[in-house]
């Protein structure tokens, strides 16, 4: 949301993530639970800035809060599998 202040410190970090993992099995799509509550509510966010990390269509893990980089990446790493990072690389 545009009024909150840790999400506005989080989206240049995703964006850093998006282009740090191109060419990976990894897409990293913002939301403003303003403009899409239903999306919002349907994966349950009660706290921005909400991150969810989605594998084969189910939430596979999340993260609430502003956090470093490296934490993110570290999820990311770690759900994307050796057999996934092996073939992105």
């Amino acid at each position: 949301a545009e009024w909150c202040g840790p999400c506005r410190m989080l989206g240049p970090i995703m964006e850093e993530l998006a282009v740090d993992n191109a060419g990976k099995p990894v897409q990293i799509v913002k939301i403003n639970v303003d403009e899409q509550p239903g999306l919002a509510g349907s994966f349950g966010v009660s706290s921005i800035p909400a991150v969810f990390f989605v594998k084969g269509g189910k939430v596979v893990d999340a993260m609430v809060g502003a956090m470093p980089k490296n934490m993110f990446q570290a999820k990311i790493d770690q759900h994307a599998g050796p057999a996934e990072q092996k073939a992105a690389a």
